[in-house]
């Protein structure tokens, strides 16, 4: 297991990333993101979402409008098909492997690994029942920095 040495400041707290709320106004659903940290490489040319990368182009936030769920008219496209797709690790062109999941009425959550980084997958349901999608990606060295910003990115998905 690799530790990175963060420096110590005796008796002074640990300065808290710098977030800022991304809001897509197409879709209406908005997240936090560290902002000296990812950097927002502008909407899609649809307007369905929005990439956040680190300065060295490995690590990224990306939140999307689902759009699975308009593909074909005549198929079900609901929260349990999708979460099924993406758990579904024989379909995956990148070499995936599934370490945790959970499926919930109106959210489902999937992380593991993706080759040599880690991913992090919440999908929701937004107010007006669109699937939208939210993952984080990074190295496996980064680990211990992405893994304090990620509860307040997801948590802040609305």
């Amino acid at each position: 297991m690799l530790l990175l040495a963060l420096p110590c400041f005796s008796g002074m707290a640990q300065p808290s990333p710098q977030y800022e709320t991304y809001c897509n106004s197409k879709y209406g659903y908005c997240v936090d993101y560290p902002s000296k940290i990812l950097l927002p490489q502008g909407e899609s040319g649809s307007g369905d979402g929005q990439v956040f990368e680190s300065k060295d182009k490995e690590n990224s936030l990306t939140i999307y409008r689902d759009l699975r769920d308009n593909m074909d008219p005549d198929v079900k496209f609901d929260i349990v098909t999708a979460y099924k797709e993406d758990i579904d690790v024989s379909e995956s062109r990148a070499k995936k492997t599934v370490t945790y999941k959970k499926l919930g009425k109106t959210f489902y959550i999937v992380s593991g690994y993706e080759g040599k980084k880690i991913y992090y997958q919440k999908t929701f349901l937004s107010e007006d029942s669109q699937l939208v999608t939210c993952r984080l990606v990074y190295l496996e060295s980064d680990k211990q920095l992405y893994n304090t910003l990620l509860d307040h990115i997801m948590k802040s998905l609305r």
